[in-house]
């Protein structure tokens, strides 16, 4: 259980890495051989390109979610724009490389029928830490995170959106090529239209009409 009174309240920028087909990966015969091994693979990837982007340190908690990860950054001491920066280049280019790179090394550790792809969300806003009475856990809520879980996967063909709570230079915006566009219609937000941000180039694939099902560009 948790204490009565929430421990403390900050800004935070959130994002929620989710395996695509990891209950597929999970549901095949004699999954659990590899399941760990798979997991701890991955996982150690995710976290070597943040921290190689200089943002473990700033990292206030990581939560494994069963099938992805929770990771949320405080701004309490941080120029809020540029670690938005370094976290979207860190984990959209985690987003890029994974079918590829990450899923090649994962072959030649003879890992079966694997997530193919990464999704990734993220969001900014005020989070919630709450302590165990028996001080041995901590959680964090708050919308951003719902919103950044939300975003992750709402476009099935584009897996990596940014909410435009996250406030980002403009320069990296231009040079980065990030669209900004309003959703039709997130499950479980009916009635609400999102604006985000996605990377150019990962609908370069799709016809303008099919973004327009899921996307008003503004």
């Amino acid at each position: 259980m948790f204490e009565p009174a929430p421990s403390r309240r900050f800004e935070a920028i959130t994002a929620i890495i989710d395996l695509e087909g990891f209950t597929t990966f999970c549901s095949q015969p004699d999954n659990h051989r590899k399941l760990a091994h798979f997991l701890n693979f991955v996982f150690e990837r995710v976290n070597d390109s943040l921290h190689a982007a200089g943002l473990t340190d700033n990292s206030t908690h990581f939560k494994f979610l069963g099938d992805g990860a929770l990771y949320v950054w405080s701004l309490e001491n941080a120029e809020p724009k540029q670690l938005a920066r370094q976290i979207v280049l860190a984990l959209h280019n985690l987003y890029r490389i994974y079918p590829t790179e990450v899923i090649d090394e994962l072959d030649d550790l003879n890992v079966f029928s694997v997530p193919k792809r990464i999704r990734v969300g993220i969001a900014q806003g005020e989070v919630t830490e709450l302590r165990s009475v028996d001080g041995t856990s901590t959680e964090y809520v708050g919308f951003s995170i719902n919103l950044a879980a939300r975003l992750q996967h709402y476009f099935p063909a584009v897996g990596f959106f940014v909410s435009c709570t996250v406030s980002l230079p403009d320069d990296f915006l231009d040079e980065y090529s990030l669209i900004r566009a309003k959703t039709k219609s997130i499950r479980g937000m009916r009635g609400v239209e999102v604006e985000v941000r996605y990377v150019n180039e990962d609908t370069a694939h799709l016809s303008k009409r099919e973004i327009a099902k899921w996307l008003t560009i503004s």
